[in-house]
């Protein structure tokens, strides 16, 4: 048997009811990505202050420095990430690497946690 290997470039749009899906409360919903992704702080410019909570308790006010961090721009200590259009885009496209173009429209709320893992995380930690 010969075996071979190519390397596939696809350009795809990302739907916009995916950035609306990424930005609002509805991804934190547990059968999305609730069970270990927690809203801390939202704004229509900057998106989602996320923490990832695992298994650990939701915190009831973000360490020092994190929010302005977060405003700026800059790194966030480990367990906090940025869902904004930057994260959702990176996520839609982890979707598509590892299910093709349709999968937004064909996925369910599982395939769309482990794309948001896999560009918040860089890996998939949970479910």
């Amino acid at each position: 048997m010969v075996q071979s290997s190519a390397e596939v470039t696809v350009k795809t749009t990302v739907d916009p009811m995916w950035i609306e899906h990424c930005l609002s409360t509805d991804v934190f919903l547990h059968s999305y990505s609730g069970y270990w992704a927690y809203g801390f702080a939202y704004d229509s410019k900057l998106g989602w202050l996320l923490f990832e909570q695992g298994d650990e308790r939701r915190p009831e006010k973000a360490p020092r420095g994190v929010m302005k961090a977060w405003r700026a721009g800059e790194k966030l200590p480990e367990g906090w990430h940025r869902l904004d259009v930057a994260a959702a885009t990176a996520a839609w496209q982890a979707g598509v690497r590892r299910s093709g173009e349709g999968w937004f429209e064909d996925g369910d709320g599982n395939s769309y946690d482990l794309a948001l893992q896999q560009a918040l995380l860089g890996e998939i930690r949970y479910g």
